[in-house]
C-alpha cells in the first residue's frame, strides 16, 4: 500500500509505481498491464509532452491505460491538465477549448468537427483524434527514461488537475487541484471507502468523473489493486467482467445498479465474488437498496461527494437509514439555517439536530476556494457521530442517473426554437434514473412541438444525456412574486402531473 513517505513529491510516487511493478493495474482489453507497464508509459508519455511544448493539456478519451498515463505524466511534468467527459459532442468540447486554451488536445474522432478543428488551427492548438489509445501509445516518440525529464518551458513547482462541473447558471465550472493534493488524498482515502488490498474493481465511469477518479483510480492505486477497465456501462458487458475476472469491488451510480440487477435477473450469477458495493452520484431510492440486497446478497453502500472536493463521505458497512452518510474523519460541515423551509419539496425531520444548507471544508478544498466554506447545495444535518443525513437539494441542478444537468444550459438552447415562446427545464423524481428532464412550455400560437423534433433540435449542440424526457405544455408559465418563473410551482405541477398535455417519451 501507498506509504506517506511516497506523496511527499511526484517522484517519490513513481519509486512507489515501480516498487509495486509486478502488481498487475489493469486489465484492459483482456489483456494485463502492470504497473511497471504503467510508470514506464508514464515516462514515455512525459518525454512526448515536453517534446510538444505542452504546458495546458486536454483529453477527452475513454478510460485506457493510456489515459492514466496522461494523468501521471501531467503531474510528473508540473503541467495543467483538463479531463473532459468522453460524451460531450464537439460543440460543448469547443466551449471547454475555449475557456482553457489548452495548447494540446486529445480527443475521440465521435468529437471531432470542422470547426473544432479550424479553431485549433487558428490557436495554434495541437489536436491529436485517437481511437486505438495503445496504438496512439506505441507510436508516440518518447522514450522512457529512469528519471524525471525536466520541462524547460515549466517554472511550476507542481501540476495542476482540474475536474470540470456543470454549474447552475448553464456554464462549466473548473475546479482545480494540485498533484499533492490529490497524493495526499490517494494516501488518505486509500482505506475510507470500504476497499481491501487484494479487491479487483470493475470501473465503467470516465475518470474525468470526480467519482470514478476519487472512489476508485486513487485508492486503487494506493493499495495496489487491479482495475478492469471497461467500456462505457453497459448491464451485459459488466455482468459478463463480473463473472469472468471474479470481481470483488463495484462503484456505481444508481441507475447502473438499477440496470445491473435487471440484467440478472435475466441471466443467473451464482457464486459470485462481489463484497463491496458502493454508489454515489445522487442519493438512492431505498427501493434500490433492497433490490441490491436480494440480487448479490450484499448491501449496498451510499457515498457523498462533489467535484470540487471529490468523495466527502462514505459508508463502510450497512445503516438502517438510507440517507445517512459517515463523513470522513478530516471534513469538516457546517450547518446554515434555511431562509424559507417552505420552499423545499422534502420534509424536514424532527431532530434535535439544526437542520440547514450543508457547507463543507476539506484538506483537498480546489485552488480557487482554499480556506473557504464550501456550498455543496444541499440541506440536511449533522449528528454527535460525524454521520451526515441528507435531505434534499437546494440548487436548480437535475441529477439524472449521476449526471449533473443545469436547467439553464438546456433553457439556452430551447430558447432558439421558432415555435418556443416561453421554456424551463426541471426534474421530475424517478425510482430509476433519480430525476428526468423536463421541459415547461409555452408555444406561440398556432404551432405544434413534439419531444422527437426537440431532442433532435438539441442534438446538435448538447450530448444526448442532456435530451430531454418530457414535455409539459402551459398556455402561461407561473410566476413567483419577484416576477421569475417559479420553478418549484413547476416542480410541484410535474411531480403530481397536473398540467394540460403531456408528451411522453
Amino acid at each position: 500500500m501507498l506509504e506517506q513517505s511516497e506523496i511527499q513529491c511526484i517522484e517519490h510516487f513513481f519509486d512507489y509505481l515501480q516498487r509495486i511493478g509486478n502488481h498487475y493495474a489493469f486489465i484492459y482489453n483482456n489483456e494485463a498491464y502492470r504497473y511497471q507497464m504503467l510508470h514506464d508509459n508514464a515516462l514515455k508519455i512525459s518525454n512526448w509532452l515536453i517534446q510538444q511544448n505542452c504546458h495546458r493539456l486536454m483529453f477527452s478519451i475513454s478510460n485506457s491505460p493510456f489515459s492514466v498515463g496522461l494523468f501521471l505524466a501531467s503531474w510528473l511534468n508540473a503541467i495543467e491538465c483538463f479531463p473532459v467527459n468522453p460524451r460531450f459532442i464537439s460543440n460543448e468540447l469547443l466551449g471547454l477549448v475555449k475557456r482553457a486554451k489548452p495548447n494540446l488536445l486529445i480527443i475521440e474522432s465521435q468529437q471531432n468537427s470542422d470547426v473544432l478543428t479550424a479553431y485549433c488551427q487558428t490557436e495554434r492548438i495541437k489536436l491529436y483524434v485517437v481511437d486505438a489509445p495503445m496504438n496512439f501509445l506505441n507510436t508516440i516518440t518518447g522514450t522512457p527514461t529512469t528519471k524525471r525529464a525536466v520541462n524547460p518551458i515549466q517554472h511550476k513547482k507542481e501540476g495542476i488537475t482540474y475536474h470540470i462541473s456543470s454549474g447552475t447558471g448553464g456554464h462549466y465550472n473548473f475546479h482545480g487541484h494540485y498533484t499533492s493534493q490529490i497524493l495526499a488524498y490517494a494516501y488518505q482515502r486509500q482505506f475510507d471507502y470500504g476497499l481491501k488490498k487484494g479487491d479487483l474493481s470493475l470501473v465503467h465511469l470516465s475518470f474525468n468523473h470526480a467519482y470514478a477518479f476519487s472512489y476508485q483510480l486513487l485508492p486503487n492505486i494506493a493499495l495496489g489493486n487491479s482495475m478492469i477497465l471497461a467500456p462505457s456501462f453497459n448491464a451485459k458487458t459488466a455482468l459478463h467482467y463480473i463473472k469472468h475476472y471474479e470481481v470483488s469491488a463495484l462503484a456505481l451510480l444508481p441507475t447502473m445498479y438499477y440496470q445491473l440487477c435487471q440484467q440478472v435477473k435475466q441471466k443467473s450469477l451464482t457464486n459470485h465474488h462481489l463484497r463491496h458495493l458502493s454508489v454515489a452520484g445522487d442519493q438512492p431510492n431505498p427501493m434500490l437498496f433492497q433490490l441490491v440486497k436480494d440480487t448479490f446478497d450484499q448491501p449496498l453502500l451510499n457515498g457523498l461527494g462533489m467535484t470540487e472536493v471529490y468523495g466527502y463521505a462514505q459508508n463502510i458497512s450497512k445503516t438502517n437509514e438510507h440517507n445517512k452518510i459517515k463523513l470522513f474523519d478530516d471534513v469538516k460541515i457546517k450547518i446554515q439555517s434555511l431562509k424559507s423551509q417552505q420552499a423545499y419539496p422534502l420534509e424536514l425531520k424532527n431532530t434535535p439536530f439544526p437542520i440547514g444548507e450543508i457547507y463543507i471544508q476539506t484538506p483537498i478544498q480546489p485552488i480557487s476556494h482554499q480556506g473557504v466554506w464550501l456550498p455543496t447545495g444541499d440541506y440536511g444535518y449533522v449528528d454527535n457521530e460525524h454521520n451526515l443525513y441528507f435531505l434534499g437539494r437546494i440548487k436548480d441542478i437535475i441529477i439524472k442517473g449521476g449526471s449533473n444537468i443545469a436547467p439553464l444550459e438546456l433553457e439556452h438552447y430551447l430558447y432558439q426554437i421558432p415555435q418556443i415562446k416561453q421554456a424551463a427545464v426541471v426534474g421530475q423524481k424517478n425510482a430509476i434514473w433519480g430525476e428526468l428532464i423536463c421541459a415547461c412550455l409555452v408555444l406561440k400560437e398556432n404551432t405544434i412541438l413534439t419531444l422527437e423534433q426537440v431532442n433532435q433540435f438539441l442534438s446538435q449542440y448538447l450530448a444526448q444525456y442532456k435530451h430531454i424526457d418530457k414535455l409539459f405544455y402551459y398556455s402561461q408559465l407561473p410566476i413567483n412574486i419577484t416576477g421569475k418563473i417559479d420553478r418549484y410551482r413547476l416542480v410541484r405541477d410535474i411531480n403530481n402531473e397536473t398540467t394540460t398535455k403531456i408528451c411522453l417519451p
